[in-house]
């Protein structure tokens, strides 16, 4: 519980200092515990970035009714070999990736 109490205390800090220069947020990696914690303190914690696991069907090819966002991603993972990606994206592009298949983890979180 130590490591929580810290970790909580280290973003409270930055949240406290952000909010002094006008910035009102941070970017942070909490775990499932620190959420609940910081949402206890009414602290507003929402996904930000996404972590995507690239895995398309053998011979896949997007067509015209595919997604955009599954094609950037299609696309992305043909040109750079990568089998995962993070990046931002709106709850409209989680649902169609979750829809196509993919499976989308949320990397990181805007804490206000």
């Amino acid at each position: 519980m130590k490591k929580d109490d810290y970790s909580v205390a280290q973003i409270k800090s930055k949240l406290m200092r952000a909010r002094r220069k006008g910035k009102g947020f941070v970017i942070a990696k909490p775990n499932s515990k620190v959420r609940e914690t910081l949402r206890d303190m009414h602290c507003r914690v929402d996904p930000y970035k996404y972590e995507v696991t690239l895995r398309f069907r053998y011979g896949f090819r997007p067509g015209e009714n595919t997604a955009h966002i599954v094609k950037d991603l299609y696309y992305y993972k043909a040109k750079k070999h990568a089998d995962m990606r993070i990046l931002h994206l709106s709850p409209s592009q989680v649902k169609a990736c979750k829809e196509f298949g993919l499976e989308v983890k949320t990397h990181s979180y805007k804490i206000y």
